[in-house]
């Protein structure tokens, strides 16, 4: 069922990858989830549902429930944090920087690429195709942000920012290349979207957004009509954990509007994102699911332009 909007999303998966994801995966998980939880209620081996972990599913499951209608992320002063503390997580920001983007890698991401290579050229192909209408675009969630230090240089008439929690993100990202057209914001990104010190033209996220309930969502979405012209969303999408149905794959259209399903796996939100969209003055120009470069899962790619005087339909 579509909640009166206008898109519908293009499924674009080859059978090979549905019957991995839709059938071999999905199955493994669901028997894995049904086993943990129903050892869990009959007090046969009761899980400590306080460690939430992706070893934990049961645990990880009620996290989710509990905040399926949080309107954001718990105590979100509490979640500002620095990253690198010690030797180890300095070595791994090293490794992810090594990461590179090259123009071979953005032309064809699902040749060795990854789901930022994904996103990488669909913010390239979006700036290409509107030359001039785009002058600042913000990645929110960045951590090491090796798509805006690949766009930066290849645009340098756009001004990039790197919005994410952590309270050292310049240094996060002092291993990539460096751009003059490039910067840093630590922070909460609904704090800084809501007072109106972020604006952009464009924003884009990446396995960002389905850490949303789907009420934060909306609240984005609705804080993005302050500045931006362009959203761009490239977010892993699974079978949903709640269905039995083996052949679905879900659209994001079809899910009430409010209400999210868990993703396999991560038990991510996935929520309608079209329905905020369209609310919100926004036409969806491109919504897909296609495979994920590197991965086993789906990924979701939105592409929305704010109307002129957008305002809610």
């Amino acid at each position: 069922m579509s909640w009166k909007t206008r898109v519908k999303t293009k499924i674009n998966i080859p059978r090979d990858v549905f019957f991995r994801t839709n059938f071999k995966i999905n199955l493994y998980f669901k028997q894995r989830f049904a086993r943990e939880f129903l050892l869990h209620a009959t007090a046969l081996r009761a899980t400590n549902t306080t460690d939430v972990t992706l070893a934990n599913y049961v645990a990880m499951y009620r996290d989710r429930m509990d905040t399926i209608r949080n309107a954001r992320l718990t105590d979100a002063e509490g979640w500002i944090t620095r990253r690198l503390c010690n030797r180890d997580d300095e070595e791994e920001v090293r490794a992810r920087s090594k990461e590179l983007l090259t123009d071979e890698i953005v032309a064809n991401p699902m040749a060795g690429g990854t789901s930022r290579a994904m996103v990488t050229k669909v913010v390239a192909d979006l700036l290409r195709s509107r030359p001039g209408q785009v002058r600042s675009a913000c990645n929110i969630g960045a951590f090491v942000d090796t798509q805006s230090a690949y766009l930066a240089p290849r645009f340098p008439n756009v001004e990039f920012t790197s919005v994410d929690r952590y309270v050292d993100l310049d240094k996060i990202n002092s291993f990539l290349p460096q751009s003059p057209n490039w910067k840093f914001r630590s922070g909460y990104a609904l704090d800084l979207l809501q007072t109106g010190s972020l604006a952009a033209d464009l924003f884009f996220m990446t396995s960002t957004s389905v850490c949303f309930s789907p009420r934060e969502l909306e609240a984005y979405i609705a804080a993005f009509t302050k500045s931006c012209r362009f959203a761009v969303f490239n977010e892993p999408w699974w079978p949903s954990l709640q269905s039995l149905n083996l052949f679905k794959i879900p659209r994001p259209e079809e899910i009430r509007p409010g209400d999210a399903l868990l993703g396999l796996v991560y038990f991510k939100f996935q929520s309608n994102y079209i329905y905020y969209l369209e609310q919100h003055g926004f036409d969806v120009l491109m919504s897909q699911i296609v495979p994920t470069a590197g991965a086993s899962w789906y990924t979701l790619q939105i592409i929305a332009e704010r109307r002129v005087g957008g305002s809610r339909s």
